[in-house]
């Protein structure tokens, strides 16, 4: 967790708040599905645990290891309106288990062993928008699965491929060379951590003394894995480590390389230096890309070389892509950055800094207490469906498929374990199997109550986005497909919500003033770039 631009003791004060925050956020979560499972008998936060724990508040989130003696029920809960088909990784104490789902029993699972005995089970989850459902993980000593085990590369190029993508690697120094997508496009991409020595800069100035370098902190390791459900390649060296992961499934996860970086840069003594993570690739951009602006817009960012470095480095929030004439590369981030373009088809992200200079802008020192920092993104590459050059430099449109991607990296599975021996239902599906359209999101749902407690409303509160149609929508309408098209069906209360009883009136956004009243069947999409807050009495 980091608190931003202060000193240490405010930044420590305001850690330690987000992370009782977070703890209570979790217990909120877990006690209104510890209710719904029970149906209503079980109410306290004690029944379930974290699966992702923090052991102090400047540690990194870690998977708590589950000891498989006796059964194990998982929750998963999917945050998203859309239906989820991903791969989900458990670490478990043993290989030998077998998962059960509440459609189907001993469902197929990747292992690979860990070091201190340890290993990771990944398997598929397939869940409708917003549903809950319980998986049992039972131990099984008969099942004798074959674990995978991390390989070094030695010197061999390698290349791991999906339904879409084609990935190809240097087996000396484990970086990517070249992505393909299933239509046969190839560009060539690479990867890598750089810095700039800090020569002007300070807690709130970026001034690098001169472009960005490559440096060494000491001996490379590449290594990879194999699987039939993921398979990925880590290059690592002292205080740093990019791992590059592809997933064998169809779906939104499998659309891109999902990237993990991790920095260190206490560890190896770095100082007056600022760590980014440089993305090359063969892509004509002509000295223009583009920026989100709070996941809302993207804006088009020009250039200059003329002009200092830092001149040329904005904010990112959710992604930013650079295309040409042939296909787009968008790098989709999950925590904000600031992130530069220099040359053509080159993305610098910035990841840590360390500086010892006072920039005279009220913070009264330099940035020197640096952690370890972890930071995911994912590098998607789409073709365009015909040849065409940037429309218009100032803004564009994600693609509905980078949307989709975009949704899932932000708004990740919730997974927690239940204690033994408590009675619960396997599902609880509030849509049951519908989904919102692709390009509608709920953004809000929340109860209101008066002074005694009493219910008395709902507000819904739903957004839709327009995206860029001169890409290719993998899978839609196919059973593939995660939502619907929005132009194939109307998109009504009666189709979200069929087993309820329910009356409705459009309101403000506030929810306060009501403008019309809502039938079951009305069409309630918003018009594109708008929302439409509801008022729902159930």
């Amino acid at each position: 967790m980091n608190a931003g631009t202060s000193l240490p003791h405010v930044v420590r004060d305001y850690e330690t708040r987000l992370m009782k925050a977070h703890k209570r956020a979790h217990d909120a979560m877990k006690m209104v599905m510890t209710s719904l499972l029970s149906r209503g008998k079980l109410h306290d936060v004690k029944y379930m645990h974290e699966e992702t724990v923090y052991v102090h508040s400047r540690d990194i989130a870690r998977k708590r290891v589950i000891d498989v003696q006796d059964d194990v029920r998982v929750v998963f809960y999917n945050p998203e309106s859309k239906r989820r088909h991903e791969v989900v990784d458990l670490l478990l104490t043993t290989a030998d288990v077998s998962v059960n789902t509440p459609k189907t029993s001993n469902i197929d699972v990747q292992v690979v062993r860990l070091p201190k005995n340890r290993f990771m089970v990944s398997f598929i989850v397939d869940m409708p928008a917003f549903g809950i459902e319980v998986y049992v993980i039972k131990k099984n000593d008969h099942s004798k699965r074959l674990s995978l085990e991390a390989t070094a590369l030695n010197g061999v190029d390698l290349t791991m491929k999906n339904a879409y993508l084609s990935i190809h690697f240097n087996g000396t120094s484990g970086l990517l060379r070249r992505v393909s997508t299933r239509d046969g496009t190839t560009t060539n991409i690479t990867a890598d951590f750089m810095v700039y020595k800090a020569a002007r800069s300070g807690a709130y100035i970026f001034g690098p003394g001169g472009p960005a370098l490559d440096f060494t902190t000491g001996p490379i390791s590449c290594t990879f894995v194999l699987g039939h459900l993921w398979s990925e390649v880590t290059v690592a060296r002292p205080g740093f480590r990019h791992t590059y992961r592809l997933y064998n499934v169809t779906g939104v996860q499998g659309r891109g390389i999902h990237v993990t970086t991790e920095t260190d840069m206490a560890t190896v003594g770095m100082k007056n230096m600022e760590v980014v993570y440089r993305i090359n690739a063969g892509v004509n951009t002509s000295g223009t890309f583009f920026t989100d602006e709070n996941g809302f817009q993207l804006i088009g960012r020009k250039t200059l070389p003329a002009t200092p470095i830092e001149s040329n480095f904005y904010p990112v929030t959710t992604m930013a892509l650079m295309e040409d004439a042939r296909f787009r590369l968008t790098l989709h981030v999950r925590q904000p950055h600031g992130v530069g373009s220099l040359k053509a088809g080159q993305l610098d992200v910035m990841l840590d800094r360390h500086t010892t200079r006072d920039d005279g802008r009220g913070l009264g020192q330099g940035v020197y207490d640096n952690v370890k920092v972890v930071n995911d993104f994912i590098i998607q590459l789409e073709s365009k469906e015909q040849p065409f050059d940037v429309i218009d430099e100032r803004t564009t449109l994600p693609s509905l498929d980078a949307t989709l991607v975009n949704d899932f990296l932000q708004h990740r599975m919730v997974v927690y374990t239940t204690e033994p021996g408590i009675r619960l239902v396997n599902k609880v599906h509030p849509l049951k199997d519908n989904t919102f359209p692709c390009d509608v999101s709920l953004i809000n749902f929340n109860n209101v109550y008066d002074t005694d407690v009493k219910y008395l409303y709902s507000i819904m509160t739903i957004h839709r986005r327009s995206f860029h149609c001169g890409f290719k929508v993998l899978d839609l309408d196919t059973e593939n497909s995660v939502c619907e098209n929005s132009n194939k069906n109307t998109m009504t209360m009666e189709n979200l919500f069929p087993k309820l009883k329910m009356t409705a009136e459009e309101t403000s956004l506030s929810g306060y003033d009501v403008i019309r009243q809502v039938s079951a069947r009305s069409d309630i999409r918003p018009d594109k770039h708008e929302l439409r807050t509801f008022k729902v009495l159930l």
